[in-house]
């Protein structure tokens, strides 16, 4: 601008039916952007809006420092540009970075001005009689606009003398007041039909007014079906196992369940009667949980619902509910010395702990929880780490299981460090990867802590579930060991003894053998390729041992080495299905590798081909 850099600019590159990935100028103009997907971008730059209420600087942003440590906030503001300098979209260029690329030269002169135009816009939907932002807009929807509110959109009581709206790389849209709040909203109107060319992607919207422009990214998600209602939810039991059952529309087998936040197992989904039946989260009994269904497009069943979600109250004690009585909470050893490291058994009489939706917290940054195993409903398995600099201290013990919350005061203590207290690291270590991830057959490594002689052959003896089990090596204070063949998976107990001395218990997770890919379709039928945006069903066997709660976000599906989100995983009597969309920007080509991880834990690879 005028010949200098412009710093705190912000410059946006950005695909008509995808991301907005920006960055923000050095002090000298400069900037880069890494980490495009490969596909078609325009490329913009505008300034920073002024700070709005309760921000001290423009989204908070915290300014660069000169050498004498003087901040170096925004330069002044100036009108907003496309590449290669035009307000005007029929004339801006778009640019394609392709794989290992690097596009220079992508360069601005702005011109400046005073004040500001339009900014900080917010937009809003109505699938029902809720406002709903993000909006989303489908073909069907019984409201086809958004809401659009924001500085700049208004002149006294009348829309900006020119403003108008168009969709980037789409249609010119039609701006009224909206008759509710006609002093502060605008209605943006949208034809049906162009809706019913959905792409399940976010749209981005350009306002114009008065040569001045300002690009609002993912202002609306355009999607192809309304949000999932709910008209039923019903409870109901296989065997001592408690189930609900989940009627509605546009509910799918990626469709996800939560019971109060914490997400239901899916059992089966009825696509002709569109129910889903699921394993509820545990919960005490007579507790009332709201359910809300989250599509993978990102819609909710609040969408429709608004503030009046459907419940779903649990049974008395039983299956699937916890004892109203609180119970107490039991823990072995009861304390540790500062510096430690150990397992601790947790044992209750009353709640019922499932594996996956457990979490431990001792309400003391000085202790750390490191792995936890669900030995059984009543019990746990918790590796837990002392900081060397806590002091002595008793604390609470809280456990959260599903929706129960369980606290015992004073149910640990910190202890005086002692410089004999040998313990053994939980970090725990596949020999060849490694990285944490052992199973039968499979070389560990331990590291030993406060050993009172130093580790050797002749003095050193390991114990596996109570059993010597022979050593490898020892390095230092590490040790090498081989897992025995047959060691059943799930959670074991080491422990070493050195020159006569036995050390704290440390817990191992046996992992079982790395998942195997049994079958990929698509829609109940193998394809020979894949496109963008395809629901991809991956059956896999050995994911995690059956009954197991799977938290989404532990798995990872790579297709050409390019990870694809999770939308839902379904578990079966010996296997898992796990549904995926094939993204937008996905590698295309024959013969890619396709793999699913959990964890340490990665299958062998199948062939998969994808094609634009």
């Amino acid at each position: 601008m005028s010949g200098a850099g412009v710093n705190l600019a912000s410059v946006v590159a950005i695909s008509p039916n995808g991301a907005a990935i920006s960055t923000l100028t050095n002090p000298d103009g400069t900037y880069r952007i890494d980490g495009l997907p490969q596909r078609q971008y325009f490329v913009y730059v505008h300034p920073l809006p002024p700070a709005q209420q309760g921000q001290a600087t423009p989204g908070d942003i915290v300014f660069p420092k000169d050498s004498d440590g003087r901040e170096l906030g925004p330069s002044s503001p100036f009108l907003t540009v496309f590449y290669p300098g035009t307000n005007d979209l029929s004339r801006a260029l778009t640019v394609f970075p392709e794989a290992g690329s690097v596009i220079d030269n992508i360069n601005f002169a702005v011109r400046q001005r005073s004040g500001y135009g339009i900014h900080s816009v917010d937009t809003y939907a109505y699938p029902g009689q809720t406002a709903v932002k993000p909006p989303y807009l489908s073909p069907n929807i019984p409201y086809p606009f958004i809401v659009a509110a924001g500085s700049g959109l208004f002149s006294g009581n009348s829309l900006a003398q020119g403003l108008s709206v168009r969709v980037l790389g789409g249609a010119t849209l039609s701006v009224r007041p909206y008759s509710p709040a006609p002093t502060s909203y605008a209605q943006i109107d949208f034809d049906v039909r162009t809706l019913s060319f959905s792409v399940d992607s976010p749209r981005h919207l350009v306002f114009s007014q008065n040569g001045d422009i300002y690009v609002l990214p993912a202002a609306f998600f355009h999607v192809e079906k309304l949000p999932p209602s709910i008209s039923s939810v019903i409870p109901m039991t296989d065997g001592s196992q408690r189930l609900a059952t989940i009627t509605g529309s546009n509910l799918s087998e990626a469709s996800r369940v939560f019971f109060d936040g914490v997400p239901a197992v899916l059992r089966e989904f009825d696509a002709l009667g569109g129910r889903l039946t699921v394993t509820p989260p545990v919960a005490p009994a007579n507790h009332r949980a709201s359910v809300v269904i989250l599509n993978p497009d990102g819609q909710s069943s609040l969408f429709l619902q608004g503030d009046t979600p459907s419940t779903y109250t649990y049974f008395g004690d039983g299956a699937g509910s916890a004892s109203t009585s609180p119970g107490s909470l039991t823990t072995s050893p009861s304390s540790l010395p500062a510096g430690a490291e150990a397992m601790l058994q947790i044992d209750t009489t009353s709640s019922l702990f499932i594996d996956g939706q457990t979490v431990v917290g001792f309400g003391n940054s000085d202790i750390v929880v490191r792995q936890i195993f669900v030995a059984s409903p009543t019990r746990l398995l918790v590796n837990v780490a002392v900081s060397p600099n806590a002091q002595t201290a008793f604390t609470n013990l809280t456990i959260i299981s599903g929706l129960q919350v369980l606290t015992q005061p004073f149910a640990f203590q910190i202890a005086p460090s002692f410089r004999s207290s040998l313990w053994l690291s939980s970090n725990i270590t596949n020999a060849v990867t490694g990285v944490q991830g052992v199973s039968a057959g499979s070389q560990a490594v331990v590291s030993v802590g406060n050993s009172p002689v130093a580790l050797g052959g002749g003095n050193t003896t390991l114990y596996l579930n109570d059993r010597s089990i022979p050593i490898t090596t020892v390095n230092g204070n590490q040790i090498t060991f081989q897992v025995p063949q047959g060691t059943q998976t799930g959670g074991a107990i080491v422990r070493v003894e050195v020159g006569g001395e036995r050390s704290l218990p440390i817990l191992m997770i046996v992992d079982p053998p790395p998942p195997r890919i049994l079958s990929v379709a698509s829609e109940g039928e193998p394809p020979s390729t894949f496109k963008p945006g395809q629901l991809v069903t991956v059956t896999v066997k050995d994911l995690q041992p059956a009954g197991s709660a799977i938290d989404t976000s532990r798995i990872e599906v790579a297709v050409g080495g390019v990870t694809v989100s999770v939308a839902q995983v379904l578990q079966r009597q010996d296997s898992h299905r796990i549904m995926v969309y094939v993204p937008e920007g996905a590698p295309v080509g024959d013969e890619l590798p396709l793999t699913v991880s959990i964890d340490s834990r990665t299958s062998d690879p199948i062939s998969v081909s994808v094609e634009e």
